[in-house]
């Protein structure tokens, strides 16, 4: 996704707007891939499999660090912010649950792909956006 595009999303913070554009640079690379693949080769399904243990690992980070802010400042909203931050990664647990125990198609892996990112534009825009104006 464009800079430019993701302009909007922005809340401020540059630690967590670096995170941010890395976590939807991560989910357009994984759209390319999947819908640059539309044959059944696996290949896309590696890759789609690669971005969700990324993602896995870099949500955790960046929710670590979201959540330590939101301490430090004695954010008053931070248990229901941390609460959305448990059903996301539950939700791709979930997901990548299913994904692994079907027989994964690229329409799977686009909706999932959707769904990560409708979170996130959501979370950021409303939640995020929040605790940006609380700390700054």
């Amino acid at each position: 996704m464009k800079s430019s595009v993701l302009k909007y999303r922005e809340t401020g913070i540059a630690w967590q707007d670096k995170q941010h554009k890395e976590l939807f640079d991560r989910l357009s690379a994984l759209s390319s891939v999947i819908e640059g693949r539309r044959a059944e080769d696996g290949e896309w399904l590696e890759e789609f499999l690669k971005t969700i243990d990324f993602l896995d690992e870099y949500v955790a980070v960046h929710f670590y660090e979201e959540e330590r802010a939101m301490v430090g400042s004695g954010y008053p909203d931070s248990d229901l912010h941390m609460e959305r931050h448990h059903l996301f990664i539950e939700e791709m647990a979930h997901l990548r649950r299913d994904i692994e125990a079907s027989e994964a198609t690229t329409d799977i892996a686009v909706s999932t792909s959707r769904r990560m990112v409708e979170w996130l534009v959501d979370h950021i825009c409303v939640m995020d956006k929040d605790l940006a104006a609380y700390i700054k």
